[in-house]
Formats: C-alpha cells, sequence, structure tokens
C-alpha cells in the first residue's frame, strides 16, 4: 500500500500534468515562503529583544502601515500583471506586454509617492511629533511607500511569468536579511537600537532590495522576449487597465483592512508593549497564510485559462486540486502551531507567552479559510472581482466593527476573535457563491 501511495506520488509531480506543474510551483513558492518565514520569524525574535517590547511595538504598529499603503499604492496593477501578461504574451501582444509593465510601475510609483507626502503632512499637522512615539518612525516608514510598491507590481509581472525565485525572494528573504544586517551594524556603531533607526535601515533596504530586483527583471524579460520583441513600441490599453485596477485595488484594500485593522485598532485601546505581543502570536500562525500563499501563485493563472476556455470541468479540477493542496497541509500547520506556539512565543520573551489564546484564535479562523481553498482569486481570475469586492468590503466594515467592541472588552483575544470571525465568514460567503451562482463542483475541504 505504501509503496503504491508513494509511486503515485512520484507520478503526480513529476508528470507534465497540469495537476503536477501546479503543485511544484505550489510546492516551490511554499518552500520559499517557509524558509523566509523561518528567517523573518528568528530575526523578529532578535528584533525584539534588541529593540525592547515598548519599541518593537512601535515597529510593528508603522511597518503595517507600509503593507496597507504600499499595496493600495500599486492600484491593483500587481494583480492585473498576473490576469493580463501571459495572454498578452501567448497572443503575442508584445506591445501590450511591455506597455503594462511600464505603465504600471509609474503609476504605482507616483501614487505611493502621492500618498506618502499626504500621510507625512498629517502626521504634522494631527501629531505632537516632539512626543508622540509613533510620529518620527511612522514618517521614515512613509518614505518607504514607493519602494514598496515597486517591489509589491514586479512581484506580480515575475508571478506572471512564473519566475518564482524573482517574485518571492527580494520582497519576503532579501529585505528583511538586509533589515536585520543593518539593525546589527546601527547596534554596532551606535550601542542602541530604536523605532526611529531600524525604519531607517528599512529604507535602505527596501532601496537596495527594488534595484536589484528591477535590474535582475529586466534581465529576464530581455531573454524572454528576446531582442526585436522587446523593441517593440509600447501600447497604453490605460482604460480597460484602470478599470480592473480600480476593482482590484478596492478589494485587495479590503483584503488588507480585513488582515490588519486589529494591529491598527490595538493602537486606540492598548500600549505599545499589547501590539508587540499581538503581532507576535500573529506572526507565529503566519505559516498556515504561506500555504494559501503558495497554491495561489501556482494556481490562479490556470483558474483564467479554463474559464476563458469556457471549460467548467477542468476549472473544477483545478480549484478542487487547489483546495486539497490547502486544507491538509494548512491543517496539519495549525495544530502543530497550536502545539508548539507557547514556546515559540516564550523565544521573543516571558511577556509574549500572554499572546497563546491569539495563535489558537486565528489558528481556528484560518483552518475555515484554508477548507475553502483560493476561492476569491479563482473568482477574480475569472472575471468575478466585484463579487470578491462586495465580500471583502463587507468583511473588513464587520472586522473594524468588531474590534471596536470587542477590544474593549477581551483586549488581544477579542482583536484576535473579530478577525477570526470576518476572515472565516468572508472565506464561507464566497465558497458558496462559487458553488451555487457560478456553479462549479468546489467541495468543502475536498470532501464535500
Amino acid at each position: 500500500m505504501i509503496k503504491k501511495i508513494s509511486s503515485k506520488i512520484y507520478v503526480s509531480l513529476t508528470s507534465n500534468s497540469d495537476e503536477a506543474i501546479s503543485t511544484r510551483s505550489a510546492m516551490l513558492a511554499f518552500g520559499i515562503r517557509l524558509f523566509s518565514a523561518a528567517f523573518v520569524y528568528v530575526s523578529h525574535i532578535i528584533l525584539a529583544r534588541w529593540l525592547g517590547t515598548k519599541h518593537f511595538g512601535v515597529y510593528t504598529y508603522v511597518w503595517t502601515w507600509v503593507i496597507i499603503l504600499g499595496q493600495i499604492s500599486t492600484l491593483g496593477f500587481s494583480i492585473a500583471m498576473v490576469k493580463h501578461l501571459p495572454k498578452y504574451f501567448k497572443d503575442g501582444k508584445y506591445g501590450e506586454f511591455l506597455g503594462l509593465i511600464f505603465f504600471g510601475r509609474w503609476v504605482s510609483i507616483i501614487l505611493a509617492i502621492f500618498i506618502a507626502g499626504v500621510g507625512i503632512g498629517f502626521v504634522y499637522i494631527f501629531a505632537d511629533v516632539a512626543t508622540n512615539i509613533y510620529a518620527i518612525p511612522l514618517v521614515l516608514a512613509l518614505i518607504c511607500l514607493p519602494l514598496f510598491a515597486l517591489v509589491d507590481v514586479q512581484e506580480g509581472v515575475c508571478r506572471a511569468n512564473e519566475w518564482v525565485y524573482l517574485a518571492l525572494l527580494p520582497n519576503y528573504l532579501v529585505r528583511p536579511v538586509l533589515v536585520l544586517s543593518l539593525s546589527a551594524i546601527i547596534i554596532y556603531g551606535y550601542g542602541v537600537l530604536d523605532a526611529q533607526n531600524i525604519m531607517v535601515a528599512c529604507i535602505v533596504a527596501s532601496a537596495l532590495t527594488a534595484i536589484a530586483q528591477l535590474v535582475a527583471l529586466q534581465v529576464k524579460l530581455g531573454k524572454k522576449l528576446g531582442i526585436e520583441a522587446a523593441k517593440t513600441p509600447r501600447v497604453l490599453v490605460w482604460k480597460p487597465w484602470f478599470k480592473l485596477a480600480l476593482t482590484l485595488l478596492l478589494a485587495d484594500s479590503f483584503l488588507l483592512i480585513m488582515t490588519n485593522s486589529d494591529i491598527v485598532m490595538l493602537q486606540y485601546f492598548m500600549q505599545p508593549e499589547d501590539i508587540a505581543v499581538y503581532y507576535a502570536a500573529m506572526k507565529t500562525t503566519l505559516l498556515v497564510a504561506f500555504i494559501y500563499f503558495a497554491v495561489v501563485v501556482a494556481s490562479s493563472n490556470k483558474f483564467g485559462e479554463y474559464w476563458q476556455n469556457d471549460d467548467k470541468d477542468k476549472l473544477a479540477k483545478a480549484i478542487n486540486h487547489s483546495v486539497v493542496m490547502t486544507f491538509a497541509p494548512s491543517l496539519v500547520a495549525s495544530l502543530a502551531i497550536i502545539a508548539v506556539g507557547y514556546w515559540f512565543l516564550l523565544a521573543y520573551g516571558e511577556d509574549f507567552t500572554r499572546g497563546y489564546s491569539v495563535i489558537v484564535i486565528l489558528s481556528a479562523g484560518a483552518i475555515v479559510k484554508a477548507a475553502t481553498g483560493p476561492a476569491e482569486w479563482m473568482m477574480i481570475m475569472i472575471g468575478q472581482q466585484k463579487m470578491v469586492l462586495w465580500v471583502t468590503g463587507s468583511a473588513a466594515v464587520t472586522n473594524i466593527v468588531l474590534n471596536i467592541f470587542m477590544i474593549p472588552v477581551w483586549g488581544l483575544e477579542g482583536a484576535a476573535t473579530a478577525t477570526a470571525i470576518a476572515t472565516a465568514g468572508s472565506a464561507l460567503v464566497l465558497f458558496f457563491r462559487v458553488r451555487s451562482a457560478l456553479d462549479i463542483r468546489i467541495k468543502f475541504a475536498g470532501l464535500f
């Protein structure tokens, strides 16, 4: 029996079927994210001890704003790249291919600069810069926005071309390595690390990462297109790009708000030390999200292809395969995280262990989401982004409202419960929408 199962697994992984290819891509993406997650987790433990609980809380709070505003700055073009670039290349539309990359980059950078400028102005107008511990670190964090947005858009270009290494390594490994290295240099040179000078390290690390990825990406694009195709004049089909990108922006923004509003709302009700504890617990549960992300990277292109070919049987097979790849390892990972989570938090420091209940609550929500597979990504790739927009928007509002009512009563556990409810609820709504409205036979947890 074991030999038979092993043989089946070997064949499925080494064949040229769509399922085998997506499985290998998912395993590669997950491997990169897992390795980078391990490094980032260890680096956060080191930074928490170097910074102290208070300054680590400030650092995690302002970097959360970078994540939210940085991805909003891409205006949805990161996802638009994944949706459009493969088709443009397949159809020989090299002008549109090059035009979308050029247009998406510059729109994102310009918007990020504008948002950063507005944000810095708000800080200086409405915050007491001399006494507010968040003010200067937040200003420095906002300087990272254009660099963050550029890396995010370029990640979309790499994913569209199935360059998994170049898509994931800069954002999830290179930048964290540089931040930790520069922080060590600061401690060696000045003897102390605080929320302000670590944000200076983040600016330098973000700049080096963005430039290195840009150069490497241009080289790979040149090789893929060839000399003649690379000289094709850019064609800017900006109206349909903007129409799609704005819808994707709203959906992505609501998703970001839903998944990060707990950190932001905690700042209004609790102390920086509490934010640090919650952030450490949240990071401990992210292994499950990496599994989900890996499956999305591997499968999203196929969803759009099968839908355009009106092949619902293949689409159903692909989505159910992605559900199985998401749920089974996510369930095992979640249970493992719950089992060892206390000791993971203890590595940060004794005070961080009070975040263990947050791990349990967030893991429960992640398990439910994993059981539905990447339903929202499938809907985006087949042109149902408006439905995703409404569902994620409702979930984001729900999460904020629940946080407002639950944090003052239950503290960290209240924030975690609000996020778990919003995450699981939105996933279930989209799952049943796929089954009923689109008539696609998707199975919950791959079983029924």
